[in-house]
């Protein structure tokens, strides 16, 4: 597949961009105040921020992004329509990735290597939602995982607070948290793994529950 290399920043102010097929290994920050990007159905490689502005078009309806920057932050404009496809999060062990925004997702979420830590911001994601490395949410983080669950052996899912509403099948391989949040599985669980609830968490089971762990 053909790729395009920046090792800067790349910043649209105007105009459109679109890639089709070319994969994007960007090494700094994407900025997108005004105009569209068209990303195509490449796989894509983000080092640092990612910041949209409200009123512009950030059309992905294929392909990947994978965001591997330790302590950097998605900001995206899905009150206004934009959605990433297949969204990755692979900053390595250790390493941190950060919602600055709520995020949708119209194809799968994975948390490969590192942490996405939501905050107090919410998500939607149409597909499966998969978690090698940890998925954090707090505060006010309304998540909706309308694919499967999988958390596997070394993943993570933290509830501080917030709540998470899981529409499909939920296998814990690894470990499901909840301090003082809130998990409804609307679908059939399946505990290999841990499921921790402290304080006042509380887990919601409108499925079957099967725990083998």
């Amino acid at each position: 597949a053909l790729g395009v290399g920046v090792e800067g920043n790349l910043t649209i102010t105007t105009g459109n961009l679109t890639l089709n097929n070319i994969a994007l290994t960007l090494g700094g920050d994407f900025v997108l105040t005004s105009g569209t990007f068209i990303p195509g159905n490449a796989d894509h490689t983000v080092a640092g921020d990612w910041t949209e502005t409200g009123g512009t078009t950030f059309e992905a309806a294929l392909g990947k992004f994978t965001f591997t920057g330790d302590a950097k932050t998605i900001t995206t404009d899905a009150a206004g329509g934009n959605k990433f496809f297949n969204l990755f999060i692979n900053p390595g062990g250790g390493n941190t990735v950060n919602a600055g925004s709520e995020l949708d997702i119209d194809g799968e979420l994975q948390v490969t290597d590192g942490t996405l830590a939501m905050a107090g911001n919410s998500a939607d994601v149409a597909g499966i939602t998969d978690i090698d490395g940890t998925l954090s949410q707090s505060t006010g983080s309304i998540f909706t995982a309308n694919g499967n669950i999988e958390i596997d052996a070394s993943g993570l899912l933290s509830l501080t607070t917030g709540t998470f509403t899981a529409n499909a099948i939920t296998d814990i391989d690894g470990t499901l948290s909840l301090t003082t949040g809130t998990f409804t599985a609307n679908g059939l669980t399946d505990v290999d793994g841990t499921l921790l609830i402290e304080g006042t968490g509380i887990y919601n089971a409108d499925g079957q529950f099967t725990a083998d762990g």
